[in-house]
């Protein structure tokens, strides 16, 4: 039977993050079903003035979820890469009872400056909704492993474009990656992110995806301590339930480094051991210590495990358009729904249309969007017309096709991944732990550190992505006026 208002206790949930759509709640009380958990309720379920979801929408978001999944599987064995993503369970909530969570965030004064905006139609509301109930996720709560250091990442995008159908104004597409178009582009106030809204950034991040994704153990060094330097909303390290490392500890006057150094010293014991000296406490601060320990473990996990691998060649097949061809196709596909942008977004939004039965025109559309692999400005400007002209040819289904992929890619480019890393020794290691799962430590004592690695945040992207999506890539047309270029 699902939960009611009855049947969950509002003073055990409580806040601990949330992203443009969703809010986390972490679950602290003694019944055995969420001990463990957090749950994840999307924003518009929590507002009044917002529909109530139709009981198909979270099935249709597992069916989502097993998109994800399909995509991690292509040339890895299906048991190692159902291994990174556990699969959420739905629950129906009272809507009454999540505006009086809403209401419980809201007087703790725990939302980010950044989000406040968010909260502001959450708050006094009188409306009847005692009948009404909506969908939520329960998961797996990877921030709070006991004995354990969580590590959440957001590696990006990690492949530069080949599309033919990159507009003339953003050729940097073909020489920088998306992420550092968008830090400069942030940093110079052209554009903002959910989490820095209202302000621009003062720091660029040195962090480029390439490095991540690049199979080379020092440029996956050099992408870490990049984001232990500048972390942003892309690295976060947390040890029980307190964050060591992250944007938030600097936003709170570097509230890592004034903390309790016994917490850093526990941290630390985790990849080191018990072994930890005096003559080592008097060379380097415990927080700095564990910062480049980390570095090296993190790097030596990410060198080891396929996932990047996997994730960086899903991205690259999903993504064959670029953001600008995405633009051209909707047009295309807006023109073939007689102007309507409403039906062309419901077609998209419907369940996924890729694996049917291809026309010929997309299987000639597809070859020359794989064929166009290099980028050369001499003959730029024919390969996008050539591009357009092929792309006249695209019945809906086609046009649908294309889109869902490209949203799809989208989700790979944006979603997390949390690395949970605990020690064991030698003997336990051999015995409990796959050797994927498993790395040596070299700081002489022979240990072994076990890890697991997990994708959250791979909810699906809304057609309505694409309605004003050229009002983003046109500016990318400024990455070229800056003076660092």
């Amino acid at each position: 039977m699902p939960p009611t208002d009855n049947s969950m206790d509002i003073h055990h949930w409580v806040y601990i993050a949330e992203g443009g759509k969703h809010v986390i709640f972490s679950y602290n009380g003694k019944d055995a079903k969420f001990q463990g958990k957090i749950l994840r309720v999307s924003k518009d379920a929590i507002r009044s003035d917002t529909p109530v979801f139709a009981a198909s929408e979270s099935s249709f978001e597992l069916s989502h979820f097993d998109a994800i999944k399909r995509c991690l599987q292509s040339d890895l064995d299906s048991s190692q890469s159902c291994n990174y993503l556990d699969e959420p369970e739905v629950i129906h909530i009272g809507r009454k009872y999540l505006q009086s969570m809403a209401l419980k965030v809201i007087e703790s004064n725990v939302v980010p400056y950044s989000r406040q905006s968010d909260w502001t139609t959450m708050r006094n509301q009188d409306v009847d909704m005692c009948h009404s109930t909506s969908p939520a996720l329960l998961m797996p709560n990877y921030r709070e492993f006991p004995n354990a250091l969580s590590i959440e990442i957001k590696p990006k995008a990690g492949y530069l474009t080949t599309s033919p159908l990159v507009h003339f104004a953003n050729t940097c597409k073909y020489k920088f990656s998306r992420f550092q178009i968008l830090q400069e582009l942030n940093y110079r106030g052209v554009i903002s992110k959910g989490w820095s809204k209202g302000s621009t950034i003062d720091e660029k991040s040195e962090y480029d995806p390439l490095d991540m994704f690049s199979g080379n153990f020092d440029r996956i060094c050099k992408s870490i301590r990049a984001l232990f330097c500048c972390p942003q909303n892309n690295f976060k390290v947390f040890y029980g339930t307190n964050m060591l490392f992250g944007h938030e500890c600097i936003q709170k006057n570097n509230i890592s480094r004034s903390m309790d150094h016994e917490l850093f010293r526990e941290a630390l014991g985790i990849l080191s051991g018990d072994y930890l000296s005096v003559e080592q406490e008097t060379r380097q601060s415990w927080d700095v210590q564990l910062q480049s320990e980390l570095v090296d473990v993190i790097s030596k996990i990410l060198f080891q495990d396929k996932l990047l691998q996997r994730l960086v060649m899903s991205q690259k097949q999903m993504d064959l358009l670029d953001a600008d061809g995405a633009i051209l196709v909707y047009e295309r596909l807006v023109t073939l729904c007689k102007g309507s942008n409403e039906m062309a977004e419901k077609l998209i939004d419907a369940n996924y249309n890729f694996g049917n039965v291809r026309t010929s025109n997309l299987d000639k559309f597809y070859n020359y969007l794989k064929e166009c692999t290099y980028y050369a400005e001499e003959c730029y400007q024919d390969r996008y017309n050539r591009g357009k002209l092929l792309m006249q040819t695209l019945d809906k289904a086609d046009c649908v096709e294309l889109l869902q992929k490209w949203l799809l890619s989208l989700v790979l480019c944006d979603l997390s991944i949390f690395m949970i890393i605990s020690s064991r020794n030698t003997a336990e290691c051999h015995q409990s732990i796959d050797s994927h799962h498993r790395i040596q430590i070299s700081n002489g004592t022979c240990r072994y550190l076990q890890y697991q690695i997990k994708i959250i945040d791979w909810d699906r992207k809304p057609a309505k992505k694409l309605k004003n999506r050229h009002e983003l890539e046109e500016k990318f047309a400024y990455f070229f006026h800056s003076d660092d270029k």
